[in-house]
C-alpha cells in the first residue's frame, strides 16, 4: 500500500482521532479507532498506543500523557 492509499489515510486519521480522545480520557473511543486504524493499516504505533490505553484503563485513567 502506498502513502496515497486511501486506507491508509484513513487509518491515520482514526489513529490520530484516537491519540486525541485518549489524551482527553476517552478511553473507549479511543479503543475503538485505535482497532479500526490497525484494520484497515496496521502500524506498530497503533498497536503500542492501543495498548497504551488498556494500561491506562486498568490504572483507573490518571494520566493520559505519553
Amino acid at each position: 500500500m502506498s502513502a496515497t492509499d486511501p486506507r491508509v489515510e484513513l487509518a491515520l486519521e482514526l489513529f490520530q482521532k484516537a491519540y486525541m480522545l485518549q489524551m482527553q480520557g476517552e478511553l473507549d473511543l479511543a479503543e475503538a479507532l485505535y482497532k479500526r486504524s490497525i484494520e484497515l493499516h496496521p502500524t506498530a504505533e497503533a498497536y503500542t498506543y492501543l495498548g497504551w490505553t488498556y494500561k491506562f484503563r486498568e490504572a483507573g485513567g490518571g494520566d493520559h500523557g505519553v
